[in-house]
């Protein structure tokens, strides 16, 4: 087939075809002695495959995660696609949960729910809560974002409170939200400002943290369901 019935077929443009090619998410494309591409129907399912792979962006996990089933695809390795297909569906299923677990908290702020003060978690412990490493808690740290700070040496212990805050920093952050709003945005929760908890404080939007939430919900979801139909598209071609 002609690139230009593959793109058709696919409701690809050609441009992106040959970007597939060129970043090998696709196997190599046989030529014609005038140099024209001529694919065959292992590219059908390849191109295919990247369109589901890259219709969202969540984050820089799950992205790496959906690479690997195309690389393992463009080496016409099924069984390793299939095995890196059912992983990534796993990891969004662990993302969905945390979507939901800053949806409880959410509602917790929204109502003044007080905070059980007794139970106390190590850096350790704090990331694996929130499923990111304790680097990056670290950074958030360094950048204000949880309203605390450590020295070098001392040893880091959070309560619930900051892990329920680290949740709404880590949803904020896979939303596209810059460090500077999101510590506009608790800088004014601590001024007691009767609009801080409703409207996150970034010029370019006005929604509120459960229409975020919701944002960031519904691309998972999506996500999830492509993920379903590039299970079904390797599953036809082993």
């Amino acid at each position: 087939m002609k690139i230009s019935q593959v793109s058709k077929l696919t409701n690809t443009p050609a441009s992106t075809i040959r970007d597939y090619e060129a970043l090998k998410f696709i196997e190599p494309v046989a030529r014609l002695d005038n140099g024209y591409r001529v694919f065959n129907e292992r590219h059908i399912v390849q191109i295919k495959l990247c369109r589901l792979a890259f219709r969202e962006f969540i984050n820089k996990h799950l992205r790496k995660a959906s690479l690997q089933v195309l690389y393992a695809a463009a080496q016409r390795d099924m069984f390793l696609c299939r095995q890196n297909i059912i992983l990534y569906i796993a990891l969004l299923e662990a993302e969905v949960q945390k979507a939901f677990d800053v949806f409880d908290v959410i509602k917790g702020w929204v109502s003044s729910e007080v905070y059980d003060t007794n139970s106390t978690y190590t850096l350790k412990m704090a990331a694996e809560c929130i499923g990111t490493t304790k680097e990056t808690i670290r950074n958030w740290e360094r950048n204000g974002l949880l309203g605390n700070s450590f020295a070098t040496y001392q040893k880091r212990v959070y309560k619930t409170g900051d892990i329920e805050r680290m949740k709404i920093i880590y949803m904020l952050i896979q939303t596209g939200y810059s460090v500077m709003a999101i510590y506009k945005y608790f800088a004014t929760l601590k001024q007691g400002n009767d609009n801080a908890l409703q409207i996150l404080l970034d010029p370019a939007t006005d929604e509120d943290l459960f229409s975020i939430q919701d944002r960031w919900f519904q691309a998972l979801l999506l996500a999830q369901a492509d993920s379903i139909k590039m299970l079904s598209l390797v599953s036809k071609e082993e």
